[in-house]
């Protein structure tokens, strides 16, 4: 996206109740390129209230890029498109969609019901699960009571009630793939991040596997803890778990003690207070006291790489002690 100015007003059909949007005080927000926003609370909606977004964007040229939405329709009616400035001024009756298109919209998406800081409802956690296939639940079975898998199960708090999670693992995932040139999976993931308090990343495994150095993921790192950060999110890192290359079979050469293995969860422990606030720890529950970087169980393993119910159950003791001690209040 690049650098916009807008304005913007939610109206009850030319009521009293229309209001402008502030940002800070100000009518105009002027949003650099790839920046996001949040307005200053505007007012609370009653059940089954309907209201218009109207807004005004400048933008350079007409070659710019700006947000392309379509939002819920409760009457029927759509985005009214339209270059035609002056008859679209806050007020001023139904809109023309003059020089533009009915049915799209340029949308910096006005209500999405985040609570305010001042609102009781804001002590409520919520955990975003972003990572690989671990975190995916690969090899776990999913609870019959509550869907949970993986390491979502470990989320729970004192009173043994359960923490909202959104899980957005992805199988073969790695920290690398969060840094290239293709913003849309990025984009898509963080949609949710507004809605959360803190991040929880397994990212590791895959990168090590597959050849990154330990400076390359240092940096990749420190790109998705951020990202994480911009959004208010407290980051919680995992640490890489045993990997095998069967069940019972030899240890991966990079987890060899003094291996990029270890160098990795060395250097993610030296974050804590940095660009992270806190480290998750599975491997005392789950890797081998006498073969290092093997499981301590076959039973925890399906393939040597991936955990079977039994390797979560073990690894969730680090996951809950987090939960409990950092997430829940």
């Amino acid at each position: 996206m690049d650098a916009i100015a807008l304005q913007m007003a939610i109206e009850f059909n030319n009521s009293p109740r229309n209001r402008n949007m502030l940002w800070g005080g100000q009518r105009i927000l002027n949003l650099a390129a790839g920046d996001t926003a949040f307005s200053d609370p505007a007012f609370e909606f009653a059940g089954g209230d309907t209201a218009w977004l109207r807004w005004y964007l400048n933008v350079a040229s007409l070659t710019s890029g700006w947000p392309v939405w379509r939002t819920p329709r409760a009457t029927g009616e759509g985005f009214t498109q339209s270059v035609g400035g002056a008859n679209q001024a806050y007020g001023l009756g139904t809109l023309s969609a003059a020089g533009g298109s009915n049915g799209a919209g340029w949308a910096p998406q006005g209500v999405i019901g985040i609570p305010h800081a001042d609102s009781p409802e804001w002590t409520r956690r919520a955990v975003i699960c972003d990572g690989d296939s671990i975190i995916a639940g690969t090899g776990d079975t999913a609870d019959t009571a509550t869907g949970n898998i993986a390491y979502s199960k470990g989320l729970v708090d004192r009173d043994g009630y359960l923490i909202p999670y959104v899980n957005q693992g992805r199988a073969q995932d790695q920290l690398s793939f969060q840094v290239d040139a293709n913003l849309t999976p990025r984009w898509r993931k963080q949609l949710m991040w507004a809605y959360a308090t803190h991040y929880l990343c397994n990212f590791g495994t895959n990168d090590i596997a597959n050849g990154r150095t330990l400076s390359q993921m240092q940096a990749d790192a420190a790109y998705v803890w951020g990202r994480a950060r911009k959004y208010g999110l407290k980051v919680a890192q995992i640490l890489v778990t045993p990997r095998q290359l069967s069940v019972g079979g030899a240890v991966h050469s990079d987890w060899a003690p003094g291996g990029l293995r270890d160098q990795w969860n060395a250097w993610v422990r030296t974050q804590v207070g940095v660009l992270i606030d806190d480290v998750i720890d599975p491997n005392p529950y789950v890797e081998s006291a006498t073969t290092h970087g093997a499981w301590a169980s076959d039973t925890y393993t399906p393939d040597g790489l991936h955990m079977l119910p039994a390797g979560y159950a073990a690894a969730n003791q680090a996951v809950t002690a987090w939960a409990q001690t950092r997430v829940a209040v």
